[in-house]
């Protein structure tokens, strides 16, 4: 039985290539289009740093990675896959870079540009599955949202909301409480 903290694990799977030193990790939730395009030290960086890996990209939705010539995928790919397992879990550190909607909020906090920032955050997680979450609400410290869709009623969205959209919406509104339409 896992634990109340756990997180889930993400949804991904590892794909062959043409070339036999590069395998791809294709990332279907979280997804990886969410990255922000500066960020310096990506969550998978530490990948980069291991003797047998040579590269590590993001490319059309997956993570790419390639060896250094000589290593072996049959001897690198378990922790290889664990390290980006583990990475992807801690995705709200990385899915929202409020620079991404920054330009957009001139006057501060409107439904529009939280909007935009739940959508950035959650955006791609809840529409995978065939759901949607909106701003419904907003004064001057709560944002009110709805589930629809798949969302409303799923077992998951109140880890979403927690893990993912209130970090998000912190980082650019550190005063606003982000609650659920129930």
């Amino acid at each position: 039985m896992s634990s109340p903290d756990a997180r889930p694990a993400p949804s991904v799977h590892v794909e062959r290539t043409d070339d036999p030193a590069v395998l791809r990790w294709v990332c279907s939730s979280p997804s990886l289009h969410a990255v922000a395009q500066g960020q310096r030290h990506p969550p998978w960086s530490r990948l980069a740093a291991a003797a047998s890996v040579a590269e590590v990209a993001v490319v059309a939705g997956a993570l790419v990675v390639r060896l250094h010539d000589g290593a072996d995928w049959a001897a690198e790919v378990a922790a290889v896959n664990d390290a980006i397992v583990d990475s992807l879990r801690d995705r709200a550190q990385w899915l929202f870079d409020p620079v991404d909607v920054l330009p957009a909020i001139v006057g501060g906090a409107t439904t529009g540009a939280v909007q935009r920032i739940v959508d950035s955050a959650a955006g791609a997680i809840t529409g995978a599955h065939g759901g949607s979450i909106t701003v419904v609400g907003l004064d001057a410290d709560v944002v009110t949202l709805r589930l629809s869709g798949a969302c409303h009623g799923c077992r998951f969205t109140d880890d979403t909301v927690r893990r993912v959209i209130e970090p998000a919406v912190g980082r650019v509104f550190p005063q606003m409480t982000v609650v659920v339409e129930r």
